[in-house]
């Protein structure tokens, strides 16, 4: 159950602007919101000021969504709940906010804002820390649409097979759930569509959301034979829906174009974004091949930052192109970003072919990037971090990019697929690396804020996450990451073979890397057969929810032979 909380407002404010002496906005105190001195020479004097916040309750883990409201907000707005840092701050207008709360031990703090060095304001006594997530047990919740999970199948009454896959997971601050992917919907060959499907808390699909719940979109980048795939969501802080992905441009097959996409609630696509809801690049890296946008994020600012790959233009006797990381930030009025790297994308150029995969912002506004990169012989896996203008950060790892070979000791590929950052900006990676012997482990590797391997994870730097079904040298790779706030406990999602078949793959790790083996069994949950044929579920995504239960998405084999969409929850 959600918990209802009230909303606060505090209607009596404390002008400071003929007072000296105001407060400088740390946490703690107990005086009524202060304004700082206006910094016009005019009569008239400017306030800035905190007047209420809601919800004014959440839990002590942290990553409620907060909306202030006020006067004077502006770029460089901090806030803090008793001395922590508030994340994911953006100024909506002068008068309303957003941020999500900090962990913090349970009880009611005050909560202050600065902007500059000479305005503050401190609401007292305005927020209430309170514990409301659960202890997961790494069991299906089966309040969740009745049996823990949920399938569809896209078929429909046409008689060919339908294709359906999920690759990204978010929730809103209403609690729904949103997933996004691909379709065929029914039809014969490769077209499909881009698809978002929305549920509510208790997992039936959201009538007041397109179509029963559903939204496609095809052709975005004008190919004839559509293939469009969104591979990341996001809600902004206005509840607009964000997606990246790619789709076939007019010289398809064989040719995709980076594209993002953002819907209003009511899945709409949003004509304010570049006049019609999306915006479509190819060739970033020159190559007038296939460029996508793997991974999102949305910066304080509200800025979309995407990740993902460019082709490079064929080498002399090769088939396929190269590929370069990519990473792309666009404006909230769809327009890319001239400000960051060349116009708005910045390709992480290397004589090898490279993919990003993941991405996430750290306290310092610095922009992280996990994925794989060449080193001559085979694949590392890789962390870059940009700074806000797009540049390498010179002092992270070598020259602004950090790797790793050979984590299973299989001499071989390794990879990052998904990115989270914990309580302190330590990066993790999961992924994948080949075995020795055979076969691929899963893999979660811990950078710290340097770039640097934090051996005081799983006594190394990395943790292996091998044959949970008892089946050596098999194929387990991991797409999905999520760190607990406050707790720090990682969450691992992927695939690996369970007693018979491949299933979808859920590990709970402590935070120094062991295994929490209060979770499923020893510390791993599988499952197959969610769309009714005992074969192949995949998991690819997940996000915890803000009562702490874990929302993995995928796809599952059916009867009928093809692939359904599929959610699992656990709590």
């Amino acid at each position: 159950m959600r918990i209802l909380l009230k909303s606060l407002a505090l209607t009596s404010l404390l002008t400071c602007g003929l007072l000296t002496g105001c407060g400088s906005g740390g946490g703690g105190g107990s005086r009524a919101a202060t304004v700082a001195p206006s910094q016009s020479t005019s009569a008239t004097v400017a306030t800035f000021s905190l007047t209420a916040l809601t919800p004014a309750q959440g839990s002590d883990q942290g990553n409620v969504e907060v909306t202030l409201t006020g006067s004077g907000f502006g770029p460089g707005l901090a806030i803090t709940f008793d001395g922590f840092a508030a994340t994911s701050v953006v100024v909506v207008t002068s008068e309303t906010a957003v941020c999500r709360t900090p962990g913090h031990p349970i009880g009611t703090v005050n909560v202050s804002l600065s902007q500059g060095l000479s305005k503050s304001a401190v609401l007292p006594a305005a927020f209430e820390f309170t514990t409301t997530r659960i202890q997961r047990q790494g069991v299906l919740d089966t309040t969740f649409a009745g049996q823990g999970f949920f399938t569809r199948d896209e078929r429909g009454t046409g008689t060919s097979a339908s294709t359906e896959y999920l690759y990204g997971v978010t929730t809103d601050n209403q609690g729904r759930i949103l997933a996004v992917g691909e379709s065929g919907l029914g039809r014969p060959g490769i077209n499909r569509d881009m698809v978002i499907l929305r549920f509510l808390e208790d997992g039936a699909p959201d009538p007041s959301f397109g179509l029963n719940g559903r939204v496609t979109h095809a052709g975005a980048a004008g190919g004839s034979g559509a293939w469009d795939k969104g591979e990341a969501i996001a809600v902004d802080a206005l509840g607009r829906i964000v997606v990246s992905g790619r789709s076939y441009n007019l010289g398809s097959p064989g040719n995709a174009d980076l594209t993002v996409w953002r819907y209003l609630d009511n899945g709409t696509l949003d004509p304010s974004f570049n006049g019609q809801g999306f915006l479509v690049q190819d060739n970033a890296a020159g190559g007038n091949g296939w460029d996508n946008g793997q991974a999102l994020a949305l910066d304080s600012l509200g800025r979309i930052v995407v990740a993902g790959y460019s082709s490079l233009p064929l080498k002399a006797g090769q088939g396929i192109r190269d590929r370069q990381a990519a990473v792309w930030r666009i404006l909230e009025n769809g327009s890319f970003d001239p400000t960051f790297g060349a116009q708005g994308v910045r390709i992480l150029t290397s004589t090898t072919s490279d993919e990003a995969f993941g991405v996430a912002i750290d306290s310092r506004g610095g922009i992280l990037v996990a994925g794989e990169v060449g080193n001559g012989t085979a694949q590392d896996v890789a962390l870059w971090r940009l700074d806000d203008l797009g540049n390498l950060d010179a002092a992270f790892g070598l020259n602004g990019r950090a790797t790793h070979h050979n984590a299973a000791g299989g001499a071989s590929s390794d990879a990052g697929y998904a990115l989270a950052l914990d309580l302190q900006d330590r990066a993790l990676v999961a992924g994948r690396s080949v075995v020795a012997g055979g076969g691929t482990a899963m893999v979660v590797w811990r950078f710290g804020v340097m770039g640097a391997l934090d051996t005081s994870f799983a006594g190394r730097g990395f943790a292996l996450l091998d044959d949970p079904g008892g089946t050596a040298g098999t194929s387990e790779t991991a797409y999905g990451i999520a760190v607990e706030p406050v707790s720090g406990s990682i969450v691992v999602v992927g695939n690996a073979p369970g007693p018979a078949t491949v299933d979808a793959t859920i590990w709970q790790l402590l935070p120094d890397g062991a295994l929490d083996t209060s979770f499923g069994t020893q510390g791993v949950f599988q499952h197959d057969g969610a769309a009714g044929a005992q074969r192949t579920d995949q998991a690819r995504a997940l996000t915890l929810d803000d009562t702490g239960r874990v929302i993995v998405v995928g796809t599952s084999w059916s009867l009928a032979g093809d692939t359904d969409f599929a959610i699992w929850r656990l709590r």
